[in-house]
């Protein structure tokens, strides 16, 4: 579930127009048979019962691919309204919503989150907080820099799983110390965002989902993006189902809504790039933010990647260059998680590369 940083991809794309009489514009499918193939080849490699991909030029939704089953049983296609869990494509999300609340005034990034006088105050956890954990920002947090509590094989996010959001925290707090001085040291934390969901609820006054569905998501023309459930009596509709074919571990194992803030969005790939298009930069569509936020962290570079995956998903939301984003979402995994999705990532770029000609429409406008 970790993100990557990609260097600075750039390409010239040249066109010659020969003849006198335009050929009418190829279909969608035709322009893309090359693209559609090779996604296809992927999902049958890596065992993937279903996928969605989205392209974006310019802030104009180019192109939509549904791939495979939604539901393998049924033998329901995946549709461009089908959603899936996200995984850790949630973070960048609650990343905005914490520099939207840091651009309202109603919070610093170097705010501390844990002791008397800070944001979360003493409400978590028995004991009394070490100097470590009370120097704790909200910086740190968005970075990855709190000083422990990592992604590794004692993720506190799926131990103990039976505790409640609240419970978990102060159980963590009391717990496990922390590895290093907060700052020092970059350790991938689910945890930690799940620490900024609460941060986001104290300082706004909402839930999490609330927060950012009212201050996020509506704002983009984002109306089918959900926190998900654990069960599959409980998915919403259109919400694909879930399969891990390569290990025993069930995708209903996981209590995605106690994920929430680090792990727990349901979306549609189109959905994504909606969310990108108000975050990218580019003129085209207003951003939510002054450009002070959008070079904070990873939103600043030229290029950049946020992957998520978890038993039964695969997902990736990536920011190629000045001029094209595309997000993939899928409903199963490889066994080494990244692989499907660098075979995704790997698929798309190579398509941006190498078309020297793209759709003039807006998929957006017909969604």
């Amino acid at each position: 579930m970790k993100k990557t940083f990609i260097s600075i991809i750039s390409f010239v794309c040249i066109s010659f127009l020969f003849g006198c009489e335009p050929e009418p514009e190829p279909s969608q499918e035709n322009q893309f048979s090359t693209l559609d193939a090779k996604i296809h080849e992927i999902i049958n490699r890596y065992d993937i019962p279903g996928a969605q991909i989205a392209i974006m030029k310019n802030e104009r939704l180019v192109y939509q691919g549904s791939y495979g089953f939604a539901d393998k049983e049924s033998k329901l296609p995946v549709s461009n309204e089908s959603v899936f869990r996200i995984a850790s494509v949630s973070k960048p999300i609650t990343a905005i919503g914490i520099y939207k609340l840091a651009q309202d005034g109603l919070l610093a990034l170097d705010d501390k989150v844990f002791g008397e006088g800070a944001i979360l105050g003493t409400t978590f956890g028995t004991k009394p907080y070490s100097e470590a954990i009370k120097s704790i920002t909200v910086r740190h947090l968005l970075e990855h820099k709190a000083g422990g509590w990592t992604n590794d094989g004692n993720d506190p996010m799926f131990s103990p799983l039976n505790y409640p959001q609240h419970q978990l925290i102060g159980y963590i707090l009391d717990t496990r110390p922390l590895n290093f001085q907060p700052g020092s040291t970059f350790l991938y934390s689910n945890f930690g965002y799940c620490i900024l969901g609460r941060v986001i609820e104290e300082v706004s006054g909402e839930s999490y989902e609330a927060y950012i569905r009212n201050n996020i998501l509506e704002p983009s023309g984002i109306t089918a993006m959900y926190i998900g459930n654990k069960t599959f009596s409980g998915k919403f509709e259109n919400e694909v189902r879930y399969y891990n074919s390569h290990s025993d571990f069930s995708p209903y194992q996981i209590d995605v809504k106690r994920m929430d803030a680090g792990g727990g969005w349901v979306a549609s790939a189109t959905d994504l790039l909606r969310f990108m298009a108000r975050i990218d930069r580019l003129p085209y569509k207003q951003d939510f933010l002054r450009d002070y936020y959008l070079f904070q962290m990873y939103f600043g570079f030229f290029n950049w990647i946020h992957n998520g995956a978890m038993s039964g998903t695969s997902a990736v939301l990536e920011r190629v260059n000045d001029n094209f984003s595309f997000s993939v979402v899928a409903n199963g995994n490889s066994s080494e998680f990244g692989t499907a999705i660098e075979a995704f990532r790997r698929a798309i770029n190579d398509e941006i590369k190498s078309k020297s000609s793209w759709p003039d429409h807006d998929l957006f406008e017909s969604n």
